[in-house]
């Protein structure tokens, strides 16, 4: 998960650097590439916005990168829903 002001692309050398394997580069509401759609209004939010992405795809197990801002989005996922993100 990007940084605050940040995109997907901010993690485009870990993603060519984990290529052989299934990677997640989401563009949180109102950043990067999706800057025209209404962003959360809270980390809780943003949280359950990317909790709701990884339902979708019907990810269960995961391993999240975080950086800056999504630290903090991270631990409320984590919060949110402590099996999600258990090895």
């Amino acid at each position: 998960m990007h940084g605050y002001l940040g995109g997907a692309t901010q993690w485009q050398s870990e993603i060519d650097a984990f290529s052989s394997e299934y990677v997640i580069a989401p563009n949180l509401q109102g950043y990067g590439a999706v800057t025209g759609l209404l962003g959360c209004s809270t980390i809780a939010a943003m949280a359950e916005a990317a909790l709701g992405l990884l339902n979708g795809l019907d990810v269960s197990d995961f391993i999240l990168m975080s950086h800056s801002m999504d630290g903090m989005i991270a631990q409320e996922m984590a919060a949110a829903r402590p099996a999600a993100g258990s090895p």
